[in-house]
C-alpha cells in the first residue's frame, strides 16, 4: 500500500475519531464544548475535502464500489475493527440526533437574549431559559460531530481499501 493512501486514510480516521469523541462528550450532562463555529467549519471542510476526494477517487480508479469490499476485508483485523467502530459510532449518534427531532436549530445569543431558528415557522424565536439554550447547543454540536465522524470513517475505509486494492 502506498504512502499516499496511508496518509489520507490515517488522516481521515484520526479526524473522524476526534469528531466521535467530541460527539460523545456532548452526551455528558453539564459539559459544553466551546461554542465557537470553528469546529463546525473545520468538520465541514474536512468532510468535503476528504470524503469528496475518496468518493471521486474510488469511482474513477475502481469503477464499481463493490470491488472495494474484498480489499477492505484484507486489511488487518485491528484496522477493520477501528474503522467499523468509527463508522458504527458515527451512524448511531447520527440516528440518535435525528430521532430527537427538535424543531429549533442554530442557537445564538444577541444582546443578552437567546434565539433559535424554528424550522416550522422559518423564523427566529426567543428562548427564555439558559438550560434550553444549552440543550440546543449540545444537540447541534452532537449532530455536526456525529456526521463528521460517520463520513470521515467512510472516507478512511475507502482510502485504505483503495490502497490495498492497488497493492494487489
Amino acid at each position: 500500500m502506498g504512502w499516499g493512501y496511508r496518509i489520507l486514510g490515517g488522516t481521515a480516521a484520526v479526524l473522524g475519531a476526534v469528531s466521535l469523541v467530541c460527539a460523545l462528550l456532548t452526551l455528558l450532562p453539564g459539559l459544553l464544548l466551546p461554542e465557537s463555529r470553528w469546529s463546525a467549519v473545520a468538520s465541514g471542510t474536512f468532510i468535503i475535502l476528504l470524503f469528496g476526494a475518496a468518493v471521486v477517487w474510488s469511482l474513477v480508479s475502481v469503477g464499481r464500489p463493490r470491488r472495494l469490499w474484498l480489499p477492505l476485508r484484507c486489511l488487518p483485523g485491528k484496522v477493520q475493527a477501528a474503522l467499523g467502530a468509527l463508522v458504527a459510532g458515527g451512524a448511531v449518534l447520527t440516528l440518535v440526533d435525528l430521532a430527537q427531532g427538535s424543531v429549533l436549530r442554530s442557537p445564538k445569543t444577541e444582546y443578552g437574549s437567546y434565539y433559535a431558528f424554528d424550522k416550522t415557522t422559518r423564523e427566529w424565536v426567543e428562548i427564555f431559559s439558559r438550560a434550553e439554550y444549552e440543550a440546543l447547543v449540545e444537540l447541534e454540536q452532537r449532530g455536526v460531530h456525529a456526521d463528521a465522524s460517520l463520513f470521515l470513517g467512510i472516507a478512511a475505509a475507502l482510502f485504505l481499501s483503495m490502497g490495498e486494492l492497488r497493492r494487489r
